[in-house]
């Protein structure tokens, strides 16, 4: 068909085509609202989560901080990314990108002098999505990015917590 290109749902993983020209529509599998449009990043971006059927592009100066970040046509990283990234196809970082977060890629190309910082890097075609109930979140109307950006620290063995409730007070 002539005007027509084949996207994957992000959420139900299913192929479907859609028009040329669409930004976003429902998916017809799993009926939810899905972004088709490609995303490019020119300066600094805070978001909750950045997800899309096309491709996300972080350029030079960019700087993208978000606690989930889903291209599947791929992601381009030429500034900085902070938070978990995971791409239906080629994850490209060049020579002046950074990545500080875990990383889900069928293939990742780094040029020389480009980072990755991740703790979790799964590669390959049975790549594995970032669990998003694995995603911390961040209460709504919270301008904290260092909390939104950070992964939960597991507790530490004998270290008690205290509640937040008040103290007990006695009435004797």
């Amino acid at each position: 068909m002539a005007g027509v290109r084949t996207v994957q749902c992000y959420l139900c993983h299913r192929h479907f085509d859609v028009p040329l020209r669409a930004m976003s529509l429902s998916c017809p599998w799993c009926y939810q609202r899905v972004t088709l449009d490609d995303i490019t990043i020119k300066s600094e971006c805070y978001a909750k989560s950045m997800r899309t059927c096309g491709r996300i592009v972080v350029q030079k100066r960019g700087r993208l901080c978000a606690s989930y970040i889903e291209g599947r046509m791929g992601v381009e990283v030429l500034g900085q990314i902070e938070g978990p990234v995971r791409c239906g196809t080629r994850l490209f970082v060049g020579s002046t990108g950074s990545i500080v977060g875990d990383v889900a890629a069928p293939s990742i190309q780094v040029e020389p002098g480009g980072r990755v910082d991740s703790r979790v890097m799964r590669l390959g075609e049975g790549a594995d999505p970032v669990p998003e109930s694995s995603v911390r979140r961040v209460p709504a109307g919270l301008n904290n990015t260092e909390a939104a950006t950070a992964p939960a620290a597991p507790p530490t063995p004998g270290v008690i917590v205290p509640s937040r409730r008040a103290p007990r007070t006695s009435a004797r």
